[in-house]
């Protein structure tokens, strides 16, 4: 006897949104391998399964496979535009490919849909930041937070951006809500280290980023602000070891490169330094204070050439870097080009007019030329200039400011 195929009209109706709940379900509890299999099987009965195509995408994106993530996210979004967490999540992957323009368009969609979707608040906000558009990345992370008050990422993004305003007491009080709600959130207490640190609390810092060690043992951006506090505590054999970590955990990791130069130079060990730089610069040659520091470091080895163009590279990634146009004018002036010194400590002084250091050297490079009426005048900040070492002394006679004397002279 012959078996005979059912037709496909009298075969029971296959439940797809079941199937598609199930592997939700394993999708939930991290089985990830069992729940990508599922999908397959429904997109393989219907290949226009718009939540399989979406939750697919979502595990492609939690897998590190975002470029697949957008292809399938987006084959859901041709099939229903109509659910806002389709566009949201697409932005999470548009964003994790550093394709911002195309994150941000996706999250408006998703808001334009649903106002109230916190999360794609809260990521529009960080796209915002990255774009340097820091007023509306504050107000997309305050509505975020006003949807869900206890959203502890948003209070985090938050509290970032409060402190590249300056407003540190803001961040701080920002970051201690992110880790009242998520007390084992590293990312929080990293932050508040951060600011704790920008405050000058070196020591509760230190406890801070301590504590992130704990939470995230393999966290190297930790270890190498760790080493950054140490270091401006002196505490130079300590961060060496924090910054010798960083780099085991991230080679490639340029500010810790950076910042080992800078402990280098803090050691007086000044080729070792250079070539610190020089490798913080290979990796990221956008880096100015990698230059700037670079310039010092070889200015100090008497490199004047070299140093000089390391101070103009500097310059050219930040035309209003005010210290490098004064090291710059110290190594024009070594030179013996004092007209470009003081042009360039003009500019300096131009950027930022407090700047003692640069008016001090600026008054020793006039009087060097010849202009001693300004070089003389100018040469009283010396006073407030850390490069003039010797200390005020308080006499009991009044300051001559050059006005005419008793006798006449």
């Amino acid at each position: 006897m012959h078996l005979v195929p059912r037709r496909q009209d009298q075969c029971p109706p296959v439940d797809l949104q079941g199937m598609c709940a199930k592997a939700l379900q394993f999708h939930q509890h991290g089985q990830l391998a069992e729940a990508q299999r599922i999908y397959g099987q429904v997109l393989e009965l219907d290949p226009r399964h718009a939540d399989s195509l979406h939750l697919l995408g979502v595990l492609a994106h939690q897998i590190g496979r975002n470029d697949i993530a957008v292809e399938l996210i987006g084959r859901a979004i041709a099939v229903d535009k109509r659910p806002a967490a389709f566009h949201s999540n697409l932005g999470t992957a548009y964003q994790a490919l550093g394709k911002l323009e195309e994150a941000a368009a996706s999250y408006e969609r998703a808001l334009a849909i649903d106002a109230e979707l916190a999360e794609a608040q809260m990521n529009l906000g960080v796209v915002l930041e990255a774009q340097g558009k820091h007023e509306q990345a504050e107000m997309r992370f305050r509505r975020a937070l006003s949807l869900r008050p206890n959203l502890a990422e948003a209070h985090v993004n938050l509290g970032n951006i409060l402190q590249a305003q300056g407003k540190l007491e803001e961040a701080a009080a920002s970051h201690k809500c992110a880790m009242a709600l998520k007390p084992e959130f590293a990312e929080a207490w990293f932050n508040y280290a951060n600011t704790l640190q920008s405050q000058g609390r070196l020591e509760e810092a230190v406890a801070s980023y301590k504590r992130v060690l704990v939470l995230k043992p393999g966290m190297a951006e930790a270890h190498g602000n760790l080493g950054n506090v140490l270091l401006a505590r002196k505490e130079l054999d300590e961060a060496e070891a924090c910054y010798a970590r960083a780099l085991e955990l991230q080679p490639d990791y340029a500010e810790a490169w950076y910042n080992r130069g800078n402990l280098r130079q803090a050691q007086e060990k000044l080729i070792e330094a250079a070539a610190c730089y020089e490798r913080a610069i290979q990796l990221k040659p956008q880096l100015p204070e990698a230059h700037y520091n670079l310039g010092n470091t070889l200015h100090s080895l008497e490199r004047l050439e070299e140093a000089a163009a390391s101070f103009k590279r500097a310059l050219e990634l930040r035309p209003e870097y005010a210290e490098a146009h004064y090291n710059l004018g110290c190594v024009f002036e070594d030179l013996g080009r004092l007209d470009e010194a003081l042009a360039r400590m003009a500019r300096a002084l131009e950027i930022k007019p407090d700047y003692n250091q640069a008016r001090f050297g600026q008054a020793l490079a006039q009087l060097r030329s010849g202009d001693f009426a300004t070089g003389w005048s100018n040469y009283e900040s010396r006073w407030q200039s850390p490069d003039h070492d010797i200390p005020w002394r308080a006499y009991p006679r009044p300051l001559w400011q050059g006005e005419k004397l008793n006798s006449g002279r």
